[in-house]
């Protein structure tokens, strides 16, 4: 019996359109952008219509982009899989969008509107299964579990004797660059180097910064405010999310909770003043959230080989493959580690 065959029989047999949301699945939608919304109220101490629109936005578009990707696979899928598809799909496209097309990112962001609306309307019908209450529990869980380690992220500043300290790690100042330089109209080729003029764009982690990148020309939200209240609180989530998905697809939901509690709930060895500070997983993430992303795409390309290898799908394990091969846009280091044991 195949493993799709064995999820219809342990109740979860109920499936519905992709193209439409279940209770929950709304539910999770919107709870997800309220943290958002939060996050980026925290960070920067005001909010705007733009990037309230863009953030409770955000969820749906992410879920319509992945559900293209599933259905052009016929791949079985449930909310955290497409949700994670969508952020990989949005970011390469994004990524792609700077490196070779020299218009504005409003012009981009059309073309992302009417893609995700009307190609799902000609690919096959595709279904996904409805987010149970276990499901949304994971989401939430995630989330909030996101909010407790980006604590130092999303109250960035406090004041001190006369002056303001900045709490995020000094590398966020040179992210809050990659993010500014990416608003224009102007490809990262025709921009070159931002340390060093005339010289060429370096090969880093961009597509990590694009859905930030249009949450700050979308809501209009200043660069440093988007990296430490969006980008790295949500690469965050991404990872608990993953986490979820991981278990779920290979075992079961319970075992998917398990999972998120095992790998995001309980602090390393150097936050419990056992091993030495520098090296600390949680640590390390939030100073360099590329790696929060790179691990969460990591996870999402085993989803797919695992699956494709169990259901003897070529093509799930090829696309699989594929999507390993994109860690290497989100964290090169993820990349080196995660591209040869996949």
């Amino acid at each position: 019996m195949s493993h799709i065959e064995q999820l219809a029989k342990t109740g979860e047999q109920k499936q519905q359109s992709a193209r439409s949301f279940d209770s929950y699945g709304l539910l999770a939608c919107l709870v997800t952008s309220m943290f958002l919304i939060a996050w980026i109220k925290l960070a920067s101490k005001s909010l705007n219509v733009g990037s309230v629109a863009f953030l409770f936005a955000l969820p749906w578009g992410l879920l319509r982009a992945g559900a293209i990707v599933t259905a052009a696979l016929r791949f079985y899928s449930f909310f955290a899989l497409d949700f994670l598809l969508g952020v990989i799909v949005v970011s390469i496209a994004v990524m792609t969008w700077k490196f070779f097309v020299p218009l504005s990112l409003w012009v981009l962001l059309i073309v992302l509107l009417v893609a995700i609306t009307t190609i799902p309307k000609v690919l096959p019908r595709h279904r996904r299964y409805p987010l149970s209450a276990l499901g949304l529990l994971s989401i939430i869980v995630s989330l909030i579990a996101a909010t407790g380690w980006s604590q130092d992220l999303i109250f960035p500043t406090i004041p001190q004797d006369g002056t303001v300290v900045f709490k995020p790690w000094s590398d966020f100042f040179i992210h809050a660059t990659f993010v500014a330089r990416s608003l224009g109209a102007k490809t990262l080729f025709q921009i070159g180097n931002y340390e060093w003029k005339g010289f060429p764009a370096i090969f880093y982690h961009y597509a990590s910064y694009s859905i930030p990148i249009l949450l700050a020309k979308a809501g209009s939200v200043p660069s440093y405010t988007t990296v430490v209240g969006f980008w790295a609180p949500f690469g965050s989530f991404l990872t608990g999310l993953a986490s979820y998905a991981l278990g779920r697809a290979f075992w079961s939901q319970g075992a998917g909770l398990a999972a998120l509690v095992a790998t995001f709930l309980i602090p390393d060895l150097c936050l419990l003043n056992i091993a030495h500070p520098t090296y600390g997983y949680f640590w390390l993430q939030h100073a360099a959230p590329g790696g929060l992303y790179g691990v969460a795409v990591a996870g999402t390309a085993l989803i797919l080989i695992g699956q494709g290898v169990r259901e003897g799908r070529r093509i799930w394990i090829a696309s699989g493959v594929v999507v390993g091969a994109f860690v290497v846009f989100f964290k090169i280091q993820i990349f080196a580690a995660a591209f040869p044991l996949l």
